[in-house]
């Protein structure tokens, strides 16, 4: 019934955590295809490991191609009537299977999407194509993650993640998948273990090309868009992304370089449309205001203030 897709490289450290969950599911119907993505450590032999123990468990070993690739090879060789994705340093609880094949089965769903542990569970919603689409771009929506999500294998058909974008890879999926669905159950049940890397591109100083290359992906999203109320809405996404890196950039001292004075300038060109917005939270127009009227930031109280909350 359901194929999981487990996209592997230098997890050696967490991969029997997640692949353990996997098997302690109380749901039994499903593959687990495990592509090794040419993962230089150890993880490649743990995959061969749990294969060999059962054939549920299918392993693809590739030249290193990065992640889409990976997810890509994976959908490629599925047989499930539905296709669900978990990141090889996360895990899942018991019932995540479970649950989220009857869920989505109740309804004839095309996506059933779940949420974290640890958030507080939120009504059931039911979105069409546009809804969906639009809260990937929501403060508390739905998120472009790869994993959460259960889907229809039919409604993919030829759908492939773009392995030219390095960034932000699920979020350009997914804003072309929902154009296949109809409708969408959104539980956010806390059925998901996510795992904070600290060696994550989010977590690193400045605004890295890394960092840039997540906004560029958007920004694509935002150009090819034609809807005008979407095109607020990713506008917004990215406003709000540009403010968050200037002020992640402030509080580790790395302010210095031309990129960050770059996308300082994109949001000083929107400074008022921030202040008088109602889709701009109190606390990020405070910020953008001590962001954009401060030069010398190790004078600011606010950003001293954050420093020391980390």
């Amino acid at each position: 019934k359901i194929s999981i897709i487990v996209p592997v490289y230098k997890v050696e450290k967490y991969l029997n955590r997640c692949l353990d969950s996997i098997v302690a599911q109380t749901f039994s119907d499903w593959e687990c295809i495990l592509i090794d993505d040419g993962s230089p450590d150890n993880s490649g032999k743990i995959c061969d490991e749990y294969a060999k123990k059962a054939e549920r468990f299918v392993v693809i070993h590739q030249e290193n191609s990065g992640v889409s690739a990976a997810r890509n090879a994976g959908l490629d060789i599925a047989k499930g009537e539905y296709i669900t994705f978990v990141d090889s340093d996360d895990w899942v609880e018991n019932s995540f299977l479970e649950e989220q094949y009857n869920d989505i089965i109740s309804g004839d769903y095309d996506i059933c999407i779940c949420g974290f542990v640890g958030n507080k569970k939120k009504r059931d919603q039911i979105l069409n194509c546009f809804e969906a689409r639009s809260r990937l771009f929501d403060e508390e929506g739905t998120g472009g993650y790869s994993s959460l999500r259960l889907i229809k294998k039919e409604i993919i058909n030829n759908v492939r993640y773009n392995t030219s974008i390095s960034y932000l890879e699920d979020t350009d999926f997914f804003y072309r998948l929902y154009n296949n669905c109809t409708k969408i159950l959104w539980t956010d049940k806390p059925l998901y273990n996510y795992f904070d890397n600290e060696n994550s591109v989010t977590r690193e100083k400045g605004i890295t090309p890394q960092k840039v290359s997540m906004l560029n992906t958007i920004d694509k999203l935002y150009n090819n868009e034609k809807n005008r109320k979407l095109r607020r809405k990713i506008f917004d996404h990215t406003l709000r992304l540009r403010i968050s890196l200037c002020i992640n950039a402030v509080k580790r001292n790395f302010y210095y370089d031309a990129e960050f004075e770059k996308q300082k300038k994109i949001i000083l060109k929107n400074f008022f449309y921030v202040l008088f917005s109602m889709n701009f939270r109190l606390k990020t127009k405070i910020l953008t205001f001590v962001l954009c009227a401060k030069r010398n930031y190790n004078k600011s109280f606010v950003f001293q203030y954050l420093k020391k909350r980390g």
